[in-house]
């Protein structure tokens, strides 16, 4: 299946929950954001579709109140994108768009079993077990650099056990604009 298909189905998901015209934009975005992922772009796509087919992607929460995990996806990539211009930053578009788009994955439903939230958790060690969900999730369809894991693993976290490396500087960044938007 490539892309038209995949984001047509996508498209069709989204309107079943939001406003046609924030479906339509919410779609627009990732099509955009898409065309900066050309040298992974067949397993992105066969991502996109799993995400589409055999998660809640399309309606699942993200960790910004009253916004679905697909729009705060799409608003961390492009502001992602928008912080590396501005800083003249040596990480790759592509980088940006999977750490960007796919980060919190691991909040999503697959075969009914989601996240679990454990009462009185360390708020680190909440964020560390999510983004190792998220690795796994991503790890079966797409190929992750070193820097996109670190960045997927520790964007929430302060104090990490090895160097930190500019894109995870930068997820952390584009969350934050996000999250305070």
């Amino acid at each position: 299946m490539g892309i038209e298909e995949t984001l047509g189905y996508i498209n069709s998901g989204l309107k079943e929950s939001m406003p046609p015209e924030k479906a339509d934009s919410i779609t627009d975005a990732i099509h955009e954001l898409f065309e900066r992922t050309r040298a992974r772009g067949t397993p992105i796509v066969d991502f996109l579709e799993a995400l589409r087919t055999e998660t809640d992607w399309l309606k699942a929460p993200s960790p910004k109140e009253g916004m679905p995990l697909i729009e705060y996806s799409v608003k961390v990539a492009k502001e992602l994108l928008e912080i590396k211009a501005s800083a003249g930053a040596d990480v790759e578009d592509e980088s940006c768009v999977v750490v960007g788009l796919f980060h919190e994955i691991g909040l999503v439903r697959e075969d009914s079993e989601g996240f679990e939230e454990i009462k009185g958790e360390d708020p680190e060690v909440r964020s560390m077990r999510l983004a190792s969900r998220s690795l796994r999730i991503i790890a079966r369809y797409i190929p992750l650099t070193p820097e996109e894991a670190q960045a997927i693993m520790y964007h929430d976290v302060q104090n990490i056990p090895v160097k930190r490396l500019k894109l995870t500087d930068l997820l952390q960044e584009a969350v934050e604009r996000v999250m305070s938007s």
